[in-house]
């Protein structure tokens, strides 16, 4: 994490979550425990963080109401790419949320959600030893309005 200038962003909070392997979101699974897949980290004096998860999986939005049936209009299908979300915030700092695409998921040219926002996608993953694959990304915080 850093800011505009390129400082490292130190204490910055990052909070994290994705879909499990169901295609759904804690929330909206009863089976799933309270923040499943969710978690809090604070950047160490580098700007950095890391942490460990299964890999997100892509997952359709609802279908039974407008959104569903516009897309059926359409001749579209109702899924999202696979991603990590992040809400990340500092004192001083405005408070960043976005999410990290998974590179090579096959709705990432066609998201049910029609890009509305600019997408960040993660570089192919490295590391395969063990099943284990490691994604880097950037991340920068604009100072608030009024501060210094």
């Amino acid at each position: 994490m850093a800011d505009a200038d390129g400082a490292p962003t130190a204490g910055a909070t990052v909070q994290v979550w994705q879909t499990a392997s169901n295609q759904l979101y804690d929330v909206q699974d009863d089976t799933q425990p309270r923040g499943h897949l969710r978690a809090t980290f604070i950047t160490d004096e580098c700007g950095a963080y890391a942490f460990r998860t299964i890999l997100p999986v892509s997952y359709p939005i609802p279908t039974d109401g407008p959104a569903g049936q516009f897309l059926q209009s359409l001749g579209r299908h109702p899924f999202r790419p696979a991603r990590g979300h992040f809400l990340i915030s500092a004192p001083r700092y405005r408070t960043l949320v976005t999410h990290l695409f998974l590179a090579g998921d096959k709705y990432l040219g066609s998201d049910a959600v029609f890009e509305a926002v600019p997408r960040r996608d993660a570089g192919p993953a490295s590391g395969h030893a063990l099943g284990h694959r490691r994604l880097r990304a950037r991340a920068g915080l604009r100072r608030s309005a009024g501060s210094w």
